[in-house]
């Protein structure tokens, strides 16, 4: 069997399908193989580790090893082991990719070996160096016990002082908080406060007083929601929290 490095295993992973290399065992180059990957935390991540890993394992008859982690934090690991890579499918936020083209730290999809992209979105391919697999949305979350504000210019009543948990700025959502800083300062919708982020940060800094502390672990910022230890967390990303379904009209 040729040997097959493990960024360009990563490669072939992806695949839909690929002619196997031994006879007619179906998917026999997989067999008996280690894939490590890293994958998102929270809500999204437990579906990943539930559902579509062990699908996967058992249709190719080899072993995943799954490491959650955020964008970044994924990123670094990418870097620390460029030189040997250990990671054969890395999920990141689709800022970072042209990053990791920069950095060398991703190689572009065997697109003659993956069919299945025929069916994908044409923005969803990234010129061939990923695949998306999902939209998410970015909102506040709460505890169930309080009242959530009626906009998010209320988070910066005093009434909220110290009880707010703000995303890290090492965070994709971080970007998305300067939208809100601006859309509150100028008082515009966030379509077009999204190009006034620039003169949104004294409004984030005039938010410090009602900051508990900042997070960059989504899915524990929201079991401390829960818990108690702070009232709200913002912002974060619909695959760390899913958003609560609207209740049946009577």
């Amino acid at each position: 069997m040729t040997d097959i490095s493990r960024r360009r295993l990563g490669q072939l992973v992806l695949g839909a399908s690929l002619a196997a290399p031994m006879g007619f065992v179906r998917n026999g180059w997989a067999q008996g193989k280690q894939i490590s990957i890293g994958i998102w935390g929270g809500s999204q991540g437990e579906f990943v580790r539930k559902q579509i890993i062990p699908a996967f394992e058992k249709d190719f008859g080899c072993k995943i090893v799954a490491e959650e982690g955020f964008t970044l934090a994924n990123v670094g690991k990418m870097r620390a082991t460029k030189a040997d890579p250990k990671y054969s499918v890395m999920f990141i936020d689709d800022v970072a990719i042209p990053i990791c083209k920069t950095e060398g730290l991703i190689e572009k999809l065997p697109t003659a070996d993956m069919p299945a992209l025929a069916k994908l979105y044409p923005r969803f391919g990234f010129d061939g160096w990923g695949t998306a697999l999902a939209i998410s949305v970015a909102s506040l979350f709460h505890n169930a016990k309080i009242t959530p504000p009626a906009s998010y210019a209320d988070l910066w009543k005093p009434e909220y002082a110290g009880k707010l948990k703000l995303v890290s700025p090492k965070n994709t959502p971080s970007a998305f908080f300067l939208i809100v800083a601006a859309a509150v300062k100028h008082g515009k919708p966030l379509a077009e406060a999204q190009y006034l982020i620039d003169d949104s940060f004294d409004k984030v800094a005039a938010l410090k007083p009602n900051v508990m502390n900042l997070f960059d672990n989504g899915p524990q910022a929201a079991t401390e929601i829960a818990q108690g230890q702070a009232d709200i967390g913002l912002l974060e990303l619909s695959k760390y929290i899913y958003p609560t379904p609207p209740r049946a009209r009577r």
